[in-house]
């Protein structure tokens, strides 16, 4: 197993809490449309309507409980791990559709178990597709943060980002290395990407900087952390940013470490304009 069996023990037992908090308002709403809609076919249509909505919420809470969790404990989405959440997911959701439908046939009369409109096994097939495809999609996006930083750079969207950061690579790259240009161009590829993130083509990377402290936890708050290092860092050396300041040259060490951290900055700040993106 790819996942502490704890992380699906408490997975299933926030499930449960799910379940509970829902099933009375369900069996009221059930109880409320034999009551008003009478019997035979109407009643089933009514019925297998609300039971079928019950099923994609559950199968859509249980889904999002679950990306929460493990986003929260920051676990590497693999194929293993995807086909182990979406085995558990399907397995979680068949007690839920056996229920559902046990519930239903309970409010009609014998004669009527056999005369199912068939929303609630669409409703069964659709919430599989969607995990699947979602599950799909967290494996996707986590190889492609795995690409050379060229790859992810390489969209229009990120043309100034590249444009940047290529410079400070070949600024290294010469011998001597040039390294107050490296440690510049890194800051701007940094904050070019900054700027897309938070949808502000003015913004500075300060107050960019101040934004995403606002929107990650506190884990995440000591990453933007150390970008923000960075950044004071390339203030403070002569010649660097807007005049410098008057502390030594940049170092050839200095300027390496600039170029290693700008990239993990910007594969981190990546992620987080994907989830924008996805968001908008």
């Amino acid at each position: 197993m790819s996942l502490d069996p704890r992380i699906v023990d408490l997975l299933h037992r926030e499930f449960e809490t799910i379940r509970a908090v829902r099933e009375r308002p369900l069996r009221r709403s059930c109880a409320q449309i034999r009551e008003q809609g009478g019997s035979g076919s109407r009643l089933i249509l009514q019925l297998d309507s609300r039971v079928a909505e019950e099923y994609r919420e559950r199968a859509s809470q249980f889904l999002i409980k679950t990306l929460d969790r493990l986003r929260d404990l920051r676990q590497a989405w693999t194929e293993p791990l995807r086909a182990e959440m979406q085995a558990f997911l399907q397995s979680e959701l068949v007690t839920d559709g056996n229920w559902l439908i046990e519930l239903r046939d309970s409010m009609v009369g014998e004669r009527q178990k056999q005369q199912g409109t068939g929303e609630i096994t669409s409703a069964q097939d659709i919430a599989r597709r969607l995990i699947e495809e979602d599950l799909t999609f967290q494996v996707l996006r986590e190889e492609r943060r795995r690409l050379p930083i060229s790859d992810l750079l390489s969209p229009p969207r990120y043309q100034a980002v590249w444009r940047h950061f290529d410079a400070a690579t070949a600024a290294f790259q010469q011998t001597p290395a040039l390294t107050t240009e490296t440690a510049r161009e890194s800051v701007f590829a940094i904050e070019a990407l900054a700027r897309l993130v938070v949808g502000k083509p003015s913004a500075t990377l300060g107050d960019a900087l101040q934004s995403f402290r606002v929107r990650t936890d506190d884990a995440g708050r000591h990453l933007i952390g150390l970008i923000e290092r960075i950044w004071h860092f390339t203030n403070s050396a002569p010649s660097t940013r807007h005049g410098g300041g008057s502390g030594d040259d940049v170092s050839p060490p200095e300027a390496q470490f600039v170029l290693g951290v700008t990239e993990d900055s910007l594969r981190f700040l990546l992620a987080l304009d994907i989830g924008t993106q996805s968001a908008g």
